[in-house]
């Protein structure tokens, strides 16, 4: 009973884990995609002379993207902890009432 409990947490642990690894796969290429478009597009229309003050805005832009990214990150982690503490819930529950069960059965044994 108990390796099916750890077994059913350990795939729902996995699961939420290969989810948000995704989305976060999803999220990361979408914008390192557009920043390294917007870079080649800002280097092929930039003059020598706002060469530098260009620069110095593509980066950041390229900070304010990773910033956004990052609070996304940390958002989808608290999900993950939120969830988890759910599943551990519920699997606290379940031990819970399977100890109450080996009791009863205990007393009617004897």
């Amino acid at each position: 009973m108990f390796m099916h409990i750890v077994t059913q947490l350990s795939g729902r642990i996995t699961a939420l884990y290969t989810r948000v690894l995704g989305w976060l796969t999803v999220q990361l290429w979408h914008r390192a995609k557009h920043l390294h478009a917007s870079f080649i597009q800002g280097f092929q229309n930039v003059k020598v002379q706002n060469l530098h003050a260009k620069i110095l805005l593509s980066f950041k832009v390229l900070l304010a993207s990773l910033i956004t990214l990052v609070q996304s990150i940390k958002v989808a982690l608290k999900r993950v902890v939120i969830i988890s503490g759910q599943i551990g819930q519920q699997l606290v529950t379940t031990a819970h009432q399977t100890l109450q069960h080996v009791k009863a059965l205990f007393k009617k044994g004897k």
